[in-house]
C-alpha cells in the first residue's frame, strides 16, 4: 500500500504535468513556437531525442518541450538559475536603438521645449543622444522590474504564465488615454514597458487558467451577469488585451492620510472561505490575492505553488489558523469603512505573521500606516520576528526626513545606511532593500561617508560589487585594501576592472580563485602575463570548458595529461586529434569502452584512425533511432548492418525531415517516410517527396495543417494543385503570419482590403 508522502508526490507530479500541458496549449494559442522558432525548437529536438513522449497537437508539443526545459533548470538549480534566466531575457532587440527613433519623437520633445519657454530650441546631436540615453535606460529599468517580479522566489504563478506574460508584455507600448489601450509596440516605441502590477497580473491568470484549464469557460461580473466581452477576450489568448481590459476594472482606493495621527480604520480578519471577500477588498492594491484563486492557495496551504509543504500527512491532522487580517480605513466622504483594504498582514497555517504588505511600490507600507500596523503585528503570534524590520522602517523614515530638510547625518548614522554593523531588514513583500537606501547612499555618498570617518575596509565588506566597481579608484586612493576590495566583488566586476586591480597590487591567484569559469577564458592572456599558473587556471574551469579553450590552454603551456585527466570522455573524443598530437597518453580502447554510443558514433573515423577496435553492429545496436541517423553514412561505410525502413519507423518527423536525403539515398521506402512524417514536415519537403515517387493527397494534406504552415508552404502546396480559399486562410491568420508572408498572400490572390489595417499600411 502505498504511503501518504508517495500519493502526495504522484499528485504533485500529475499536478505539475497538466499545469504545464495547459500552459503549452495557452502559448499555442499566441503562436508562441511560431515567434520563439530557435529556442522553442531547439528544446523540441532535444526531448525527441531523449525520447520524452509529449502531448498534444503539434505546436503544443513543442511550447510543451520547451516549459519542461525551463522548468528542469529550475528544479535543478534553484531560484538564482531562475532569476538569471529572466536577466538573461532583457535583450538588446527588447531597447530602442538610436536610428529606430521616428521624426514624430522629435518634433514633440521640439513642441515640449517651445511649450516650455524654450524657443526654437535646437535639438543638437548630443542632446538626442542624451535624451536617447535616458530613454532607453527607462525601458531597461521597466524591464527589470518584471524581471525582479517574475524572478522573484515568492512570485506566485507556474513557469508559463511567467513566460506567457513576459512574451505578452514585450509587445505592449505607450498607452493611449484616448482609445483606452496599449498600443503595439515595435522597434520605433520609445515609451517604457508597463508596470507588472501584482492584481491585474492575478487576475489574467485566474481568467486565464480558468478559460483554458476548466470545461466552464463563461465569466459572469460580481452581479453574477456573464462577462460575455471578457469571454471574447480571453478567447484570443492575447495578454495585452486581456491585461488591458482587466485594468480598466481596478477599482480606485481610499488613500491613506500623510500623517500617522489621521489615520483612522479598523482591522476586519478573513479566513478560509471568505477568499470572495479578500478578493473584493484588494481591488485597487496591487496584491495578487485580487484573485480569489490566489488568496484560497495562500489561505489553504501557506504558500502559492507547493500544496505538500503545509501537511504531509494529511490536511486534518491539525489545525490551519491561516488568516488575513486587512486594514480598512474610514472614508472620510461617507464617514464609513472602505471597502478596499491598504494594509495586510497574513498569518501562514501555524498562526504566524508570515508578509505584511502596503500599498507603495513592491507592496511597501505608507509611512502614515506603520505605527498602526507595527502595534498590530506586535499582538499577533510570530510578530516578534519583524520588530527589527519595523525599527529600520522607523529609522529610514527619519533618515529621509533628514535628507529632505538638507541635513547632514552623524558617523553613526552613516554606518546604519551603509549598514557597517548589521544589515537593514525590509518589510516590503517584493522590494529586496528599503528604496531609499539607495536614495540616502546618492546623497551621502562614499566620499561623504569616508570624510565623516567610516573605517574604509568595513565600508568596502559591506558595499556591493557594483558599488565597489563603480567608486574602485575612489576606494584605492583612500587606501582601501586591495585584497579586501577582490574578495567582496562578483566575477565580472573583476573581470572589467583586471588591469586596475593588477596595478594596484592585486594578488593574482587571488583574483582568479575569485573569478568564475565563465570570465576566466577571456582573461586568459592577461592573467598568465601577470603570473597566474596555467595548471591553477585549468583547474579552476569546469570540464565542459576546456574543450572550449582547449587550444588556448595547450598554446599557454598547460600540462597536456592534466588537460586529459580533468576533461568530459566525450570531449576527450571530439578533440583527440589535437590531444595525441601534443602528446597526450590515451588508450583508446578503454577511452571507448566508457563513451556513450553516441559519442562513439560521431568520432567513429577518428577512434578507428587511432586504433580503436569497435564492433559496428553492436554499437549500433545501443543507439537511439536519432544518433543512428545523424552517423547514417559513417555508420554503414565502417559496414554497419541497418535497416532502413525499420529506423524510419523509429524516428521522430523532423529526424526524418533532416535526414530525408539521406535517408532516401540508402534506400528508405518512400512511402514509409511519408506515413511517419507530420503534415507540416511533409509541406516542407513536398518537392523531395513527390520527385521520388511519394503518393501524396495534396488536398487531404492542406486540411490537416495549421493556417500559418499553409502561408509558409502557399507557393509549392499551390504548385501541385491544392485548391485553397485564401480569403478564408487569411481570416484564420495572426496579423505577423500574415505580414510575414504577404506578398505570397497578395500573389494568390488576397483581398487587401480585408486584411487588418496595421498589415495594409
Amino acid at each position: 500500500m502505498s504511503s501518504n508522502k508517495e500519493v502526495l508526490d504522484y499528485q504533485e507530479t500529475d499536478d505539475r504535468e497538466h499545469n504545464q500541458q495547459l500552459g503549452a496549449k495557452v502559448l499555442s494559442q499566441i503562436h508562441f513556437e511560431s515567434s520563439h522558432q530557435p529556442i522553442v525548437e531547439s528544446s523540441f529536438n532535444k526531448a525527441n531525442k531523449k525520447g520524452e513522449k509529449l502531448p498534444g497537437k503539434n505546436a503544443e508539443r513543442r511550447n510543451l518541450s520547451y516549459i519542461k526545459r525551463l522548468s528542469g533548470l529550475i528544479e535543478k538549480y534553484g531560484n538564482k538559475a531562475e532569476q538569471k534566466l529572466w536577466q538573461a531575457s532583457i535583450k538588446d532587440d527588447l531597447l530602442i536603438e538610436y536610428n529606430n527613433i521616428p521624426e514624430s519623437y522629435w518634433n514633440a520633445k521640439k513642441q515640449e521645449l517651445r511649450d516650455n519657454g524654450y524657443g526654437n530650441f535646437e535639438l543638437t546631436e548630443e542632446y538626442k543622444r542624451e535624451i536617447y540615453d535616458k530613454e532607453r535606460e527607462l525601458q531597461k529599468e521597466s524591464l527589470e522590474k518584471w524581471v525582479n517580479y517574475l524572478g522573484d522566489e515568492h512570485s506566485p504563478y507556474p513557469l508559463w504564465f511567467k513566460v506567457y506574460a513576459w512574451d505578452g508584455m514585450t509587445k505592449m507600448g505607450r498607452y493611449n488615454k484616448g482609445k483606452g489601450k496599449y498600443e503595439t509596440r515595435n522597434e520605433t516605441t520609445v515609451a517604457p514597458y508597463p508596470n507588472p502590477d501584482a492584481e491585474v497580473l492575478a487576475n489574467v491568470f485566474d481568467v486565464v487558467n480558468r478559460y483554458y484549464g476548466n470545461s466552464e469557460k463563461e465569466f459572469y461580473t460580481e452581479e453574477g451577469e456573464r462577462n460575455v466581452k471578457l469571454e471574447q477576450i480571453v478567447q484570443s489568448g492575447s495578454f495585452p488585451k486581456i491585461f488591458n481590459a482587466i485594468q480598466q476594472d481596478v477599482a480606485p482606493i481610499v488613500e491613506p492620510p500623510e500623517k500617522p495621527e489621521d489615520v483612522h480604520g479598523e482591522w476586519v480578519e478573513y479566513e478560509l472561505g471568505d477568499e470572495d471577500d479578500i478578493a473584493r477588498a484588494a481591488r485597487g492594491t496591487g496584491w495578487c490575492v485580487a484573485s480569489p484563486s490566489v488568496g484560497r492557495h495562500y489561505l489553504e496551504y501557506g504558500t502559492y505553488g507547493q500544496d505538500d509543504d503545509y501537511d504531509e500527512e494529511g490536511s486534518d491532522s491539525q489545525q490551519n489558523h491561516s488568516k488575513f487580517i486587512l486594514f480598512h480605513l474610514i472614508d472620510e466622504k461617507t464617514g464609513k469603512l472602505s471597502k478596499n483594504a491598504c494594509a495586510s498582514v497574513r498569518l501562514d497555517p501555524d498562526g504566524d505573521v508570515a508578509e505584511i504588505s502596503g500599498l507603495k511600490n513592491g507592496q511597501a507600507l505608507d509611512d502614515s500606516l506603520v505605527p498602526v500596523v507595527e502595534k498590530k503585528v506586535k499582538s499577533l503570534p510570530g510578530g516578534e520576528k519583524f520588530l527589527k524590520a519595523f525599527a529600520d522602517k522607523n529609522m529610514l523614515i527619519n533618515l529621509d526626513h533628514k535628507m529632505q530638510k538638507g541635513e547632514d547625518l552623524t558617523k553613526e548614522e552613516l554606518e546604519y545606511i551603509y549598514e557597517i554593523n548589521c544589515p537593514i531588514q525590509t518589510l516590503d513583500t517584493y522590494n529586496d532593500c528599503d528604496p531609499r537606501i539607495d536614495e540616502l547612499k546618492q546623497k551621502y555618498n562614499i566620499n561623504y561617508a569616508l570624510d565623516a570617518g567610516i573605517n574604509i575596509d568595513n565600508l568596502v565588506s559591506n558595499l556591493g560589487s557594483v558599488q565597489i566597481a563603480d567608486n574602485l579608484d575612489t576606494l584605492i586612493d583612500h587606501g582601501a585594501n586591495i585584497e579586501n576590495l577582490v574578495s567582496n566583488m562578483l566575477s565580472g566586476d573583476i573581470a572589467d576592472n583586471l588591469d586596475t586591480l593588477i596595478d594596484h597590487g592585486a594578488n593574482i591567484e587571488n583574483l582568479v580563485s575569485n573569478m568564475d569559469s565563465s570570465d576566466i577564458p577571456h582573461n586568459l592572456d592577461i592573467l598568465i602575463d601577470h603570473g597566474a599558473k596555467i595548471d591553477n587556471l585549468v583547474s579552476e574551469l569546469p570540464p565542459y570548458m576546456l574543450a572550449y579553450n582547449l587550444d588556448t590552454l595547450i598554446d599557454h603551456g598547460a600540462n597536456i595529461d592534466n588537460l586529459v585527466s580533468d576533461m568530459l570522455l566525450g570531449d576527450i573524443a571530439d578533440n583527440l586529434d589535437t590531444l595525441i598530437k601534443h602528446g597526450a597518453k590515451i588508450d583508446i580502447d578503454n577511452l571507448v569502452s566508457n563513451l556513450d554510443p553516441d559519442d562513439i558514433a560521431d568520432n567513429l573515423d577518428t577512434l578507428i584512425k587511432h586504433g580503436a577496435n569497435i564492433d559496428i553492429d553492436n554499437l549500433v545496436s545501443n543507439m537511439d533511432s536519432s544518433d543512428i541517423t545523424d552517423n547514417l553514412d559513417t555508420l554503414i561505410k565502417h559496414g554497419a548492418n541497418i535497416d532502413i525502413d525499420n529506423l524510419v519507423s523509429n524516428m521522430y518527423s523532423y529526424q526524418i525531415a533532416r535526414n530525408l536525403d539521406t535517408l532516401i539515398d540508402h534506400g528508405a521506402n518512400i512511402d514509409n517516410l511519408v506515413s511517419n512524417m507530420n503534415f507540416d514536415d511533409i509541406a516542407d519537403n513536398l518537392d523531395t517527396l513527390i520527385k521520388h515517387g511519394a503518393k501524396i493527397d495534396i488536398d487531404n494534406l492542406v486540411s490537416n495543417m495549421y493556417s500559418y504552415d499553409i502561408a509558409r508552404n502557399l507557393d509549392i502546396l499551390i504548385d501541385h494543385g491544392a485548391k485553397i480559399d485564401i480569403d478564408n486562410l487569411v481570416s484564420n491568420l495572426v496579423p505577423d503570419d500574415i505580414a510575414d508572408n504577404l506578398d505570397t498572400l497578395i500573389k494568390h490572390g488576397a483581398n487587401i482590403d480585408n486584411l487588418p489595417p496595421n498589415i495594409q499600411q
